[in-house]
């Protein structure tokens, strides 16, 4: 149960980070997103807080094997089980509405891994529902287990929408900035400027339309990447999406600031 605990700990940092704030601003958290984040936390904490008490209760158990410890113990683990997919119910809540929200993600990419959301999360209340009934300690093993095997599809589809929100994060950002050169072009078409001025914005502009030709090449990489993952995601194939796209946000960065230069 402790590898969820920091799975979450991290995940949640990488889902709340603000991402291009000054392209992507559909991509960081809205209210709503905020609200679920802060019930996230309230439960991330009571499931550490029941992992404790059951830790307790089994070791009692293990001390006295008589059947008011068993007992005890079978209600310590029913409550961490029952926190444990809370926890994981709104996590998961986080990601769909992250996805729901992000205007970058193509739409067959998005649809496909909601599906995939949907059915993680009908499994999971399934579980939950079987664990809320459970009153003994063979039952509550068999949904021990049934989680454990359940794992590496959690993490895998946790990771997949990880890697999608960050993708369409730096597309919306890459689409913004497209526009933005756009109403450049007219206000250096326009402006009543001097034609070396001019000359010299519109080689920069050039520069601009170079570089977003470079971040479109890089993202077609990326969106390869994501493509050939789809069947295997793990952290390693997130962090490999991770490293492709940290160029671009140091270009995009330097392109905003250009923009805001040849608009003066």
């Amino acid at each position: 149960m402790k590898r969820f605990v920091l799975f979450f700990s991290i995940a949640l940092l990488l889902v709340a980070q603000p991402t291009l704030a000054a392209h992507a601003q559909t991509a960081t958290p809205t209210t709503s997103i905020a609200d679920m984040q802060q019930q996230y936390s309230q439960l991330l904490n009571s499931y550490r807080n029941s992992e404790e008490q059951f830790s307790i209760a089994a070791q009692q158990y293990y001390q006295l094997k008589t059947l008011a410890s068993q007992r005890d113990a079978v209600t310590a683990a029913r409550q961490v089980m029952l926190d444990r997919v809370d926890t994981l119910l709104i996590y998961i809540q986080i990601l769909k509405t992250t996805l729901d929200t992000n205007p970058g993600i193509e739409l067959t990419r998005k649809s496909a891994l909601e599906s995939q959301i949907a059915l993680l999360t009908d499994m999971l209340n399934r579980h939950r529902a079987r664990v809320e009934i459970a009153t003994d300690r063979t039952t509550i093993e068999q949904e021990a287990t049934f989680m454990d095997t359940q794992t590496p599809t959690i993490l895998a589809d946790c990771y997949e929408a990880l890697s999608l929100i960050r993708i369409g994060a730096v597309q919306a950002a890459i689409d913004q900035l497209a526009i933005s050169q756009d109403t450049l072009n007219t206000y250096i078409a326009s402006a009543p400027i001097s034609e070396t001025v001019r000359t010299d914005k519109q080689r920069g502009s050039d520069q601009i339309s170079s570089d977003l030709s470079t971040m479109h090449d890089t993202m077609t990489q990326v969106l390869a990447k994501y493509d050939q993952s789809i069947d295997h995601f793990d952290a390693s194939s997130f962090h490999q999406i991770q490293t492709q796209l940290t160029p671009l946000f140091t270009l995009l960065n330097q392109n905003v600031e250009y923009i805001q230069e040849l608009s003066r």
